[in-house]
């Protein structure tokens, strides 16, 4: 399957129901700092594509806002040189690897439940 803005934000709003802006706002920023971590390229390219998914949640909230944040999503693949099949194609391992996820919230973030996957 490939995942669009419109399958992800639909599968966010079933998966995280009462999420909230400021939520997601932080795990934008959590992804980011991940990304600026990352230590190669294939783990910066996964980062990314969690950054991607974040933005897409956003959209739930404030379309302003998530355009931004694929605009920072946009300018961190020119910072590793990634073209668009190859964030497509880690954007759809990554919402693969979610779907199959179970998620609890916890201190108010919420979580996959195996921190391992």
């Amino acid at each position: 399957m490939s995942e669009t803005i419109e399958t992800i934000m639909e599968w966010h709003k079933e998966t995280f129901p009462d999420t909230t802006l400021a939520e997601q706002f932080h795990k934008f920023e959590l992804e980011k700092k991940e990304f600026l971590k990352a230590k190669s390229t294939i783990d910066g390219l996964k980062e990314i594509a969690d950054m991607y998914i974040v933005a897409c949640g956003f959209s739930r909230f404030n379309e302003p806002i998530s355009k931004l944040l694929f605009k920072k999503v946009n300018s961190a693949c020119l910072l590793i040189d990634v073209i668009d099949e190859e964030l497509q194609k880690a954007i759809d391992e990554k919402m693969s690897i979610n779907r199959k996820r179970k998620w609890h919230k916890v201190n108010g973030e919420w979580r996959h439940i195996d921190e391992n996957n």
